[in-house]
């Protein structure tokens, strides 16, 4: 699922029908389950973009530092590297590598993806206490004690 697609979804599912109050809170376990499950499937998404990320980071130290073999770069379909790099140097090509960057591109959007669903089930988690003081508005308008 995307980040937009989660928004979407939220946009939906966030809205409260007022004439049916009991159906609302009806639907409070379902909604959670909902969102716990987008919650973990993104978080192990996370995980393993995580995983991938660390072998591309070893990979790439090695290219920079030139410990790979020329049949690790023809497999990878990378050119040799031909500066000879200070060890200092080298987390400069890895930070500024477009793989790396990439890499790192899916993770921060990742993490965005686990916020949002993680403040969504914070306000389902809430949305009890939503619909009670809905009732209770309800009830003080119609004159009901």
């Amino acid at each position: 699922m995307t980040l937009d697609d989660i928004a979407a979804e939220w946009a939906k599912d966030s809205k409260i029908d007022k004439t049916e109050l009991g159906v609302e809170s009806i639907r409070i376990p379902e909604l959670h389950s909902k969102y716990l499950k987008i919650f973990f499937d993104e978080r192990r998404r996370l995980k393993g973009y995580q995983f991938q990320s660390r072998e591309t980071y070893l990979k790439k130290y090695e290219y920079y530092n030139g410990k790979m073999s020329e049949e690790e770069m023809k497999e990878l379909g990378w050119e040799p590297f031909m500066k000879r790099l200070m060890k200092g140097e080298v987390d400069y090509y890895l930070d500024a590598d477009r793989d790396m960057i990439q890499e790192k591109a899916k993770i921060v959007n990742q993490e965005e993806k686990i916020d949002m669903v993680a403040e969504i089930i914070k306000n389902l988690n809430q949305r009890n206490f939503q619909i009670k003081n809905a009732i209770d508005y309800l009830k003080f308008t119609n004159g009901v004690q």
